[in-house]
This record gives C-alpha cells, sequence and structure tokens, in this order.
C-alpha cells in the first residue's frame, strides 16, 4: 500500500512541473523522526519562483528578473540509521532532487515526554532543459533554447518537547543558500538580421529563517503545521516574510 501511494504521489508531481524554478527557502526540520526505521512524506511549503526574463526572443535579451509567489511540493523517502541518523531522498515539483540528513543530538524524552533536539542539513539540485523561459510566453520553441539549474545548500538547529505521545512542540533556526543558472541560446534569424547570441544569468539567494510547529502523532501517521518567519537577501532586495507549511507523514 505504501509503495502505491508513492508511485501515485511521484506522477502527480512529474505531471504538474513546468518550468519556473521554485526557490528554496530556509527551512527548520521537526528534531523527532526517530520511532521508525522508515517513512514516506509529502511536504506542501511555502515558496518563490524565479522568472529570469519576462522576454527571451527580445534581441539582445534583458533579463528583468522576477520573484513571485510560488508552492514547493516534496516527496521523501527517510530511513534511519544506528539510532541518531537519518537519510531521505525526494523530489520535488520542479523535479529536483533533494537529499536530506539529520543528527539526533540529545534525547531526553521518557515515557513520550521531554526535550528532544537534533542538527539537520538538506541539499536540493535541480536541472531542467530545454523549454520556454516563461509558460505565459507563446514564442515558437525554435526561436531559442534554454537550460537552467538551481542549486541550494540548508542547514539548522531544532528543539523540541513532547508533551504526550501524540502532540510536540519544536522550534528552531535554519541558513539557506541558493544559486541559480540561466543560459539562452537565440537561433539566428532566417532573414541574416540578427545572428543569434548565447547569454548567461547568474543569481545568488541567502535566507535565515526560525520556525514554529506542532508534530500531531497517531499510531503510524503524524502531521506538521509549521511557521517559518524568512530574512530573504538577494542582489537586489532585502526583505521579511512568514511562511507556512504542512507534512504528512506515514511510517513504517
Amino acid at each position: 500500500m505504501v509503495f502505491k501511494v508513492i508511485i501515485l504521489l511521484f506522477i502527480f508531481l512529474i505531471q504538474s512541473c513546468a518550468f519556473s524554478p521554485r526557490i528554496p527557502m530556509a527551512h527548520i526540520q521537526s528534531p523527532d523522526h526517530f520511532r521508525n526505521r522508515t517513512e514516506i512524506a509529502l511536504e506542501i511549503v511555502d515558496s518563490k519562483k524565479y522568472i529570469p526574463t519576462n522576454s527571451p526572443d527580445v534581441r539582445p535579451i534583458v533579463f528583468d528578473e522576477e520573484i513571485l509567489n510560488a508552492t514547493l511540493l516534496n516527496i521523501n523517502l527517510n530511513i534511519k540509521f544506528f539510532e541518531k541518523f537519518l537519510f531521505g531522498l525526494g523530489l520535488s515539483n520542479d523535479i529536483g532532487l533533494n537529499m536530506t540528513t539529520e543528527y539526533q543530538f540529545f534525547d531526553f524524552s521518557q515515557n513520550d515526554s521531554g526535550w528532544i533536539s537534533s542538527f539537520f542539513s538538506s541539499v536540493n539540485l535541480t536541472q531542467r532543459s530545454p523549454g520556454n523561459s516563461n509558460s505565459k510566453d507563446q514564442i515558437p520553441i525554435k526561436n531559442y533554447r534554454w537550460s537552467g539549474g538551481v542549486q541550494s545548500v540548508n542547514g539548522g538547529f531544532s528543539l523540541g518537547y513532547k508533551m504526550n505521545q501524540f502532540f510536540m512542540s519544536y522550534l528552531g533556526f535554519a541558513h539557506n543558500q541558493t544559486w541559480i543558472n540561466t543560459r539562452i541560446q537565440q537561433y539566428p534569424n532566417s532573414d541574416g538580421s540578427d545572428l543569434g547570441g548565447i547569454y548567461n544569468q547568474y543569481y545568488d539567494i541567502y535566507s535565515r529563517s526560525v520556525g514554529f510547529g506542532l508534530q500531531c502523532t497517531y499510531k503510524k501517521f503524524y502531521f506538521k503545521p509549521q511557521i517559518d518567519i524568512i530574512d530573504f537577501q538577494t542582489k537586489n532586495k532585502n526583505e521579511q516574510f512568514i511562511l507556512s507549511s504542512i507534512s504528512f507523514v506515514i511510517t513504517e
């Protein structure tokens, strides 16, 4: 049954993706994944998406960058090793590869109540090609070709308190660094009026967060509503905002 759920969710992610690269944000993780050896998690996260240009056919090209609101979907398979370590692999709706690690720093919980803490890190890799750099444009694909990639590293610390076997509140902080690269190749005009060219754009993004969440557990299922307060920085802007997320997890 669990594997059928994995297949259906992966199909959903593949069908829902288009080229508008999501920006992974600084995002804390719950410190308690360690009751079971394996878990499958679906996470829905508020995020941003990056559009390098709205006019990929303009010659010469103008990178009139935009950052818009978006939703990031992640599916992860997490496996516990040696009681203290967690390793996870997954996909996002940009067909990006997610890799997660977590180390349980301490667990003072007794009889399902008490303090628990962990360090965590994650890496996101996305590479897309070829296609139109903005799905709103109706320019024939023969005029240009794009490729793009997103690399992201996230890390932090979380501390939780188990109130009982059903509920755990937690908080933490995280730091994220993201690198986005875009390559657009414009083909020569058929009348020879323009020879085309290759244009590359690189974009660095930093974000930090303080987050709060509640983990609600029932038998082999738990879900986690969470709020992250984000400090978001690029070369052109520095802003603060609040992002929400929710995770649904099945354990084995």
